[in-house]
């Protein structure tokens, strides 16, 4: 019963310390400039910088009343991961001019001078992020350390490849820790419950083109669920499962971009543009 509450207890300043951080990281992100034009009007883009301090607070509320699920190495590798993937996101941003052009991905033309830059930044980043994330996870040897920086950096990878549209990442975040946690224990559902939450809280400003999640949310959201990944699957056969399907949609979108993807389907047209309104409803800033 005492777990319980404790549990209910970081549900709830979870949620209360998404909505603070939101608010107050929008208001720097808007003094920063980093705003991009959606249909006609200038948004916070980057507002995914809000899970850095709301993901923070939950744990430190966690070591005051629990549960211990959120105390331990893992939590504190999985906020370090977050916050050097939200260091990498804004440096991106400053680089590149914040023009969203994505993660490692493909443009639709060469891309020239900042943008090259911000694509650089990102990459070798995100590379030293996800291997640094991997080896604090303890993973023995060479072939393990990749194999679980391959996690975090293909994770991120697709996520940001997918921010083409509001609403389209964190989609497919939900919909990917849905299939993580069915196959998981309590334990790997508390751990997840941070992020998740604060992204639920991010959700309506994103699906309605009041503040995007921006390349910054989707590097944060991508390096947690690889981390979660990471420690929630022991198995090496599903491990190799899940990193193949990883490499499978990697090499997918490459060859045919989500938002081509998504017009040919029906049920993902109606997936994608489920819950988004106002100026988020406009064309793909892509």
């Amino acid at each position: 019963m005492a777990n319980s509450n404790a549990i209910i207890a970081t549900i709830i300043i979870s949620a209360l310390a998404s909505a603070v951080s939101l608010r107050w990281t929008t208001r720097v992100l808007s003094d920063w400039r980093l705003t991009r034009r959606l249909s006609g009007r200038r948004v916070v883009s980057g507002a995914g910088l809000a899970l850095v301090p709301a993901v923070a607070l939950t744990l430190v509320t966690a070591h005051v009343v629990g549960p211990t699920a959120l105390t331990g190495p893992f939590a504190s590798v999985q906020l370090l991961g977050i916050i050097l993937a939200a260091a990498v996101g804004v440096a991106a941003e400053l680089a590149g001019g914040h023009d969203g052009t994505g993660l490692f991905s493909r443009p639709s033309r060469p891309p020239k001078g900042r943008e090259r830059v911000a694509l650089w930044v990102k990459g070798i980043g995100m590379a030293l992020t996800a291997w640094w994330v991997a080896h604090l996870l303890g993973a023995d040897g060479l072939r393990e350390t990749i194999a679980g920086g391959a996690f975090v950096f293909l994770s991120a990878h697709i996520l940001s490849r997918v921010n083409e549209r509001p609403g389209r990442t964190l989609k497919l975040y939900w919909a990917l820790c849905v299939a993580l946690l069915l196959c998981a224990d309590s334990v790997t559902a508390l751990r997840a419950a941070p992020v998740l939450i604060a992204s639920l809280v991010l959700g309506p400003h994103d699906l309605t083109g009041r503040a995007l999640l921006g390349d910054i949310g989707a590097l944060v959201l991508g390096t947690s669920l690889g981390t979660m990944v990471i420690g929630a699957v022991a198995s090496p056969a599903i491990h190799a499962l899940a990193l193949a399907v990883l490499v499978v949609g990697t090499l997918g979108l490459e060859w045919r971009p989500m938002s081509r993807l998504v017009d040919s389907v029906p049920a993902l047209r109606v997936i994608d543009r489920l819950g988004v309104r106002g100026p988020a409803a406009g064309p793909d800033r892509r």
